[in-house]
């Protein structure tokens, strides 16, 4: 009875949110629209060579609806402690930090044996500055709605409604469920990405903040597609550094970029068992809502 009441509540719990964010996103981008501040424009699911249009016609919509939906359900409505959706600002910098950090080295690491071994190679090196500005703009934007939705508000909901690794498999299949479609995916490919789901959620549940997860996804996206010239997630973007693969799918990624590769699953594993290792009592039973954030 209890499990039944639980999954109900979640049922709720999801309902109320998709609800309050797709109104931000109508709402907020109506207004863009309306002020001229965006155009409407089909976009290219796999080359996208306009950042600042993307960013406020679909992205900051959709950011803005993420936070307020996070607000409303876990705070307004049932009254849960602020920290529940990880978005107390103790340690902000140094935990955005160690994000950007962490993907910087996996992906640093990864182009390096790369190259090294002949599968990867450099054509141009070339900086438009308005260009990188304007995607380190929209995965930062878009990185932190994708961390809205998944680690602050699925993941604590339902660890608290069950237990934690109910709350993790579920809301990394979810994130992996969100690129099925993009261009070039794989079996591969998704399930890299649910990898990267529990160890986002990892990271999320051994600080209990989101800045570390959102740190690692932005400058995962951008570091990936706009410095070592990666497709990200099967979409074309500009990068500083333009560069082919000509290495096998399986381990370059092909396609769908970096985390599309065996080599991905390799290190996103390795750092997912590494960080839990740190705090393995933070994943037994149930989120307590009475849990405050590690340091």
């Amino acid at each position: 009875m209890d499990k039944i009441k639980a999954l109900g509540m979640s049922i709720v719990e999801v309902i109320l949110y998709i609800g309050i964010l797709g109104m931000c996103y109508v709402l907020v981008g109506a207004v863009m629209v309306f002020l001229g501040i965006a155009e409407v424009q089909d976009f290219d699911n796999q080359v996208v060579d306009d950042p600042y249009n993307m960013l406020l016609l679909i992205y900051l919509p959709i950011f803005i609806g993420s936070i307020v939906g996070v607000l409303i359900v876990h705070q307004t409505i049932f009254k849960r402690p602020f920290s529940f959706s990880g978005l107390t600002t103790r340690g902000i910098v140094s935990q955005f930090s160690k994000g950007v950090m962490w993907s910087a080295i996996v992906l640093t690491l990864g182009f390096v044996i790369l190259y090294a071994v002949g599968w990867m190679e450099i054509q141009s090196v070339a900086m438009n500055a308005s260009l990188f500005i304007g995607f380190l703009l929209l995965f930062f934007v878009q990185s932190t709605f994708e961390e809205m939705v998944i680690r602050s508000f699925l993941l604590p909901t339902l660890s608290y409604r069950f237990n934690i690794w109910i709350g993790l498999i579920i809301s990394s299949l979810v994130f992996a469920f969100l690129h099925f479609d993009n261009e070039n995916s794989s079996w591969l490919s998704l399930f890299n990405i649910f990898i990267a789901g529990m160890l986002l959620g990892i990271i999320y549940l051994r600080y209990q903040q989101i800045w570390a997860p959102i740190g690692l996804h932005m400058s995962w996206n951008f570091l990936q597609g706009n410095f070592y010239g990666f497709e990200v997630s099967g979409m074309d973007v500009y990068s500083y550094i333009d560069s082919a693969e000509t290495g096998p799918d399986l381990w370059t990624g092909g396609g769908f970029g970096f985390e599309g590769s065996l080599l991905a699953t390799i290190f996103l594993s390795i750092l997912s068992w590494w960080i839990w290792k740190q705090a393995p009592e933070n994943f037994h039973g149930k989120l307590l809502l009475s849990s405050e954030a590690n340091t």
